[in-house]
């Protein structure tokens, strides 16, 4: 099985929430993976990014397109695309960066929190539009 994981919500120095959970995550998988499961992390940014030190020397492959975020964002949310192709399994996205699952790829989202769509009045108008644009209420 093929499984393709959204690393994005990841940073080397940032140990808040969601790059937190997302980089265990990720270690544990491959430390505890079947022996049919491949993993590639997609950790994309225009500029080079650093793999965080846990998951240095680990295997799985790195896909980097080097697109900025913000355009693969308004891209796949308004577009769809560009798509994880039919060589994966499985896109698993442990925050809702947008992203789209190609015909017969199972697409794994995690929500951690709506709090943004029940109570937006607590939100910044450029927060809210960020949520906005992320196209949560399509997936």
């Amino acid at each position: 099985m093929n499984i393709f994981f959204d690393g994005r919500a990841m940073t080397k120095t940032n140990t808040s929430g969601i790059p937190e959970y997302a980089k265990l995550l990720f270690k544990n998988l491959i430390e505890t993976r079947r022996s049919d499961e491949r993993y590639s992390l997609f950790f994309n940014s225009f500029f080079a990014r650093e793999l965080p030190d846990e998951l240095k020397g680990l295997p799985f492959e790195t896909v980097d397109w080097r697109i900025p975020n913000k355009a693969i964002s308004a891209l796949s949310g308004v577009f769809g695309f560009p798509r994880i192709g039919r060589r994966f399994d499985v896109l698993f996205r442990p925050h809702f960066h947008p992203l789209r699952a190609g015909k017969g790829v199972r697409d794994i989202l995690v929500v951690h929190d709506l709090s943004f769509a029940r109570f937006p009045e607590f939100f910044s108008p450029k927060k809210r539009a960020w949520h906005f644009l992320q196209g949560v209420r399509k997936q």
